[in-house]
C-alpha cells in the first residue's frame, strides 16, 4: 500500500483509487486514511499521498495519535463500594492541559491486574467490582501504553478507630487533646469514601471543642472517612472521662451488623506543684488612662500540695505598667498562691504610654512563667468579646437554690468590650448585659449563676431577670451556666450589650453533673414510694438503673458501682437476681455501669409462686435510693392474642376473623350503631387455648381499631 502512494507522489493527480481501496475497513479503522477520504474514483494529489504515507509511517512506529498529545486514562469513580459499575475512558491531553476525545478510529483496549474480584470488558472499558480491594487498570491505544489507574473498592464500614494526641491532659482548663475518628472496614482499611455524622457522648469533667475555632461542639462530621475534634481539659485532676461516639450515620452506606460504637478514656492530672501558669484577662490593655488587666496566677492543683500549703511567688513587671494605679511606679511584687486556687495579680497600664508589658513569675528565684500584654490607645467600644471555659465546682463554690455539689460541671463565660481595632476597652460606668437563650426551643433548660473566685455563687439568676454587667473597674463580666435539663440540640446564648447596642451569640454544650443517684427505670426522684410494676410468672426480666445528676440528667460514666438488693420488706415471690435471692443492703450485688452510665440485672421469676418483691438500687453508702415493687401475676392473666367473633353490625360487608389472630396483627377501623355489640375473646394461654368469651357493648357512634 505504501508503494502505491509513493507513486502518487511521483505523478501527482494521475493515481485514481481503485474499487479495492474502499472496502479496506481494517486500514480505515487503523487510521491509515485519517485526513483523506478514500472514495472510489478520487484522484490522489501529492498532498493527499503525503498525508496517507505519514499515517502509514506513524502506524509502523506504534501510534496514530496526534503529535504532542498524551493519552490519559480516566474513570467515573475511583473509590467505590462492592458491586459498583465503573466506566473507564480515554482522553487526549495536550501540553497546555487541554483535553479532547480520542479519535473514534483509534484502537483502544483495557486490561485489569486482578481478575478475582472484578470483571472488565476490555473493549468497552466497563468495570464491575464485586469484592473489596485495590484494582489497577491499564489501557493501550494504537499500541501505546497509558499510565495505569487505581480503583479502590471499600468494604462495609465495620468500626471506627479513635486516636488521640495524648491520653492524659493537665487539668488547667486550657489543655487540648486533638482526636481523630477514622472509619475502617473489617480489615482495618480506611473507608475513605465514607461521609456522615456521629454524636459525641457527654463528658463529666472536660468538654468538646472544634480544634480550629475552639467553639463548643456536640457532634462530628466525617469527610473521606475521617473526622477530627478536640477535648478541652477542665480544672479537676485525678479523674477521667470516657469519650465515645454514637448515632453514627453515613451517607448512602449501611453499617456492618458487627459495628460497635467506639470509646476511649482521657485522664486529667493536677498541674505539678512547681507548674505556675499566668493568664491575663485580655491580651491588650488601654493606656488612655490607668487601666487594670488582672492576671490570674495558678500554682499546681488541689491534689499536689500537702494540706494545700500556700506557695510564695515573686512577680516582676517590665514595660509601661505598674502593680498599682497611680503613685510611685511599682514593678516588683510578692504574693502567696494557694495550689489549685487562682490568685489575681493587679497589672495597671501607665497613662499615655503604649508598648509591650511583660510579667515574669518566679518560684525560689527561678522564672517559671511569663506572659505579655500590649498597652495600646483605644477608641470607643464597638463590640462584645466572649470567651468560655468548662470547669467544675470546687471547695470554693457557693451556689445556692439549687446548690451544686462539688465536682458538678459548669461553663464559665467571661465578657469584655473591644474597640474597632479589637483592643479591650473598659467602660466609664457599669455596662448592663441581658442574657437570653434558645434552650427551651431545643428541649433543654439552663441555670445561670453569678461568679465569685471563678465559681458559681448565690442563688440562680431569675429567669425573668437574666442580667449581669461589665465592671467599670475590671472591664469584665462573668457568669456561670449549668445544665438543668439536656435537650436534643446544643443551645445558643445571646448577650445584649446596653452600651454599644450590639448582640453576641455564643454556643453552649450540655453537660451532665456528677452521678449522685442510681434511678431504676420507671422510678423518679419525686416518687416517694418508688415505682410499681407487674411481671409474669416463669419469665426472666431485666431491670436497669441509670446514673443521674442532682437535676435528673443522665450521667454517662463507665465503671461506677451501683448496688442492687432486696428491700427489708422481703421477697415473697422468691425471685432471684443474677442467680441469687440473698442480696441485702449489707451484702448487695455490685454492678458497674457501662459507657452510658447504665447498670443492669436479670430477675428470674419462678412458676406458680405468686407474691411480690421489692428491688432497690443505689450508690454505695447512699441513703437516697431508687425502688421498684413488682407483683407476680399468673400466666392466665397475660394476653397472648385476640380473637373476634363475627358481628351483625359490620358495615360495608366487612367480615371479621373468627379464628385466633397472631400477636401484632392490625385490624382496620370499624364503627357500629348505638346499642351495637362486639363479641371478642382473649387467648389467655401461650398454648393458644381460648378462654371463656366475654361480651361487651357500648353506646354511641364510635370507631375503633385493634
Amino acid at each position: 500500500m505504501a508503494s502505491l502512494f509513493v507513486a502518487a507522489l511521483k505523478k501527482a493527480g494521475q493515481l485514481t483509487l481503485p474499487k479495492g481501496v474502499t472496502p479496506l475497513t481494517y486500514a480505515t479503522q487503523l487510521g491509515i486514511f485519517r485526513g483523506f477520504n478514500p472514495v472510489h474514483g478520487t484522484r490522489v494529489t501529492r498532498a493527499g499521498a503525503a498525508v496517507i504515507l505519514e499515517n502509514i509511517l506513524s502506524y509502523a512506529n506504534g501510534t496514530l495519535l496526534p503529535s504532542g498529545e498524551t493519552p490519559v486514562l480516566t474513570a467515573s469513580a475511583t473509590n467505590v463500594s462492592p458491586n459498583s459499575v465503573v466506566q473507564l475512558s480515554l482522553a487526549l491531553r495536550s501540553a497546555n492541559g487541554q483535553t479532547q476525545a480520542i479519535p473514534a478510529n483509534a484502537n483502544v483496549t483495557y486490561a485489569l491486574d486482578n481478575q478475582t474480584g472484578a470483571v472488565l470488558d476490555t473493549y468497552s472499558g466497563t468495570l464491575i467490582v464485586t469484592q473489596p480491594g485495590t484494582y489497577t487498570v491499564t489501557a493501550t491505544v494504537d499500541g501505546v501504553s497509558v499510565a495505569p489507574l487505581i480503583i479502590t473498592a471499600y468494604a462495609q464500614p465495620a468500626g471506627i478507630n479513635l486516636s488521640s494526641s495524648s491520653s492524659t491532659l493537665t487539668a488547667n482548663g486550657q489543655a487540648l487533646d486533638t482526636m481523630t475518628a477514622t472509619i475502617v472496614d473489617s480489615t482495618g482499611q480506611t473507608v475513605s469514601n465514607a461521609s456522615g455524622t456521629a454524636s459525641l457522648s457527654a463528658l463529666q469533667y472536660g468538654s468538646y471543642v472544634d480544634p480550629t475555632t475552639g467553639a463548643p461542639i456536640s457532634s462530628i462530621h466525617f469527610v473521606n472517612g475521617v473526622a477530627t475534634f478536640a477535648v478541652k481539659a477542665g480544672t479537676t485532676g485525678g479523674v477521667s472521662d470516657t469519650v465515645s461516639l454514637s448515632n453514627v450515620a453515613l451517607s448512602g452506606t449501611a453499617l456492618a451488623s458487627t459495628f460497635v460504637d467506639p470509646s476511649t478514656t482521657i485522664s486529667y492530672t493536677w498541674p505539678s506543684a512547681n507548674a505556675l501558669t499566668l493568664s491575663p484577662t485580655t491580651a491588650t490593655v488601654s493606656d488612655n488612662q490607668a487601666t487594670e488587666d488582672a492576671v490570674s496566677a495558678t500554682v499546681g492543683g488541689l491534689g499536689t500540695s500537702v494540706a494545700g500549703l500556700p506557695v510564695l511567688a515573686q512577680f516582676t513587671l517590665s514595660g509601661p505598667a505598674s502593680f498599682q494605679a497611680g503613685g510611685s511606679l511599682l514593678q516588683t511584687f510578692s504574693a502567696y498562691v494557694v495550689p489549685g486556687v487562682p490568685t489575681q495579680i493587679p497589672v495597671w497600664s501607665l497613662p499615655g504610654q503604649s508598648g509591650a508589658i511583660t510579667l515574669d513569675a518566679s518560684l525560689s528565684g527561678a522564672v517559671v512563667a511569663s506572659t505579655t500584654i500590649s498597652a495600646v490607645a483605644t477608641g470607643a467600644p464597638t463590640a462584645l468579646v466572649v470567651s468560655s471555659t468548662p470547669s467544675t465546682v470546687n471547695a470554693m463554690g457557693a451556689a445556692q437554690e439549687p446548690a451544686l455539689p462539688q465536682g458538678s460541671p459548669f461553663t464559665l463565660y467571661t465578657v469584655s468590650l473591644s474597640d474597632a481595632a479589637g483592643h479591650a476597652v473598659i467602660p466609664a460606668t457599669s455596662d448592663p448585659l441581658t442574657l437570653t437563650d434558645n434552650a427551651s426551643t431545643v428541649g433543654g433548660t439552663l441555670a445561670y449563676y453569678a461568679v465569685a473566685n471563678g465559681q458559681p455563687t448565690g442563688p440562680a439568676l431569675s429567669a425573668s431577670q437574666l442580667q449581669t454587667a461589665i465592671s467599670a473597674s475590671t472591664g469584665l463580666a462573668q457568669f456561670a451556666v449549668v445544665t438543668t435539663g439536656a435537650g436534643a440540640v446544643s443551645p445558643q446564648i445571646t448577650l445584649h450589650d446596653a452600651l454599644t447596642g450590639t448582640e453576641k451569640t455564643v454556643g453552649y454544650a450540655y453537660s451532665s453533673g456528677v452521678g449522685v443517684y442510681a434511678m431504676l427505670t420507671g422510678d423518679t426522684p419525686s416518687d416517694l414510694n418508688g415505682a410499681s410494676s407487674s411481671v409474669e410468672e416463669g419469665q426472666t426480666v431485666t431491670y436497669t438503673a441509670q446514673l443521674e445528676d442532682p437535676n435528673g440528667n443522665p450521667v454517662q460514666a463507665a465503671g461506677q458501682t451501683i448496688d442492687f438488693y432486696f428491700a427489708p420488706r422481703g421477697n415473697s415471690a422468691d425471685v432471684t437476681v443474677n442467680g441469687s435471692s440473698a442480696w441485702s443492703q449489707a451484702a448487695p450485688l455490685a454492678v458497674t455501669t457501662n459507657a452510658q452510665g447504665v447498670a443492669s440485672v436479670s430477675v428470674t421469676v419462678p412458676q406458680g409462686k405468686g407474691g411480690e418483691f421489692q428491688l432497690v438500687a443505689g450508690l454505695p453508702g447512699q441513703t437516697s435510693v431508687s425502688e421498684v415493687t413488682a407483683t407476680v401475676g399468673s400466666t392466665l392473666y397475660y394476653t397472648t392474642g385476640l380473637a373476634l367473633s363475627s358481628s351483625p353490625y359490620a358495615l360495608n360487608g366487612m367480615v371479621w376473623p373468627t379464628a385466633a389472630m397472631p400477636l401484632g396483627q392490625t385490624l382496620a377501623g370499624y364503627a357500629w350503631r348505638r346499642g351495637g355489640k362486639l363479641g371478642w375473646r382473649l387467648v389467655r394461654r401461650r398454648d393458644a387455648l381460648r378462654g371463656a368469651a366475654q361480651q361487651c357493648g357500648e353506646r354511641g357512634a364510635q370507631s375503633r381499631s385493634a
